[in-house]
């Protein structure tokens, strides 16, 4: 059994090229990397920030609960969210959320932004356990 150390886990970092089609039909990508535990956290709460929860009490009890949403607000916060993530998760840190923000067509920050999501939660792509330092 390893001593888990800080040296341990940053001796495996998991980076992958995302590819961006642009709209003059040329390629690019853009270098990410899984987010931290507590940039997930962040980017879900930016996310889920419109949605209210309420909850009615009958004395010590909750009896019923509500949640509600507005379609404008949720829409917006997805993609701050995504945008988030982009930024975070992109190795060249020039990408900042602001120029990300001016530059970047809606649809790179979506699938950026979705995919360093994807890699932080999920433990494998395409066969290959990217977490697997967690692991050792």
């Amino acid at each position: 059994m390893k001593e888990l150390t800080p040296d341990l886990l940053d001796g495996i970092k998991y980076e992958e090229q995302v590819e961006l089609k642009g709209r003059n039909g040329e390629s690019y990508h853009v270098s990410i990397r899984p987010l931290r535990s507590s940039e997930i956290a962040r980017v879900q709460r930016i996310s889920t920030a419109s949605i209210k929860i309420r909850g009615d009490k009958v004395g010590n009890k909750i009896s019923r609960e509500s949640m509600e949403t507005d379609a404008g607000s949720m829409a917006e916060a997805k993609y701050i969210a995504w945008l988030e993530a982009s930024a975070l998760a992109t190795i060249d840190k020039a990408w900042t959320r602001d120029l990300i923000d001016e530059k970047w067509l809606p649809e790179w920050v979506e699938q950026v932004g979705e995919r360093a999501f994807e890699i932080s939660t999920s433990s494998s792509k395409d066969g290959k356990d990217i977490n697997s330092f967690r692991k050792k």
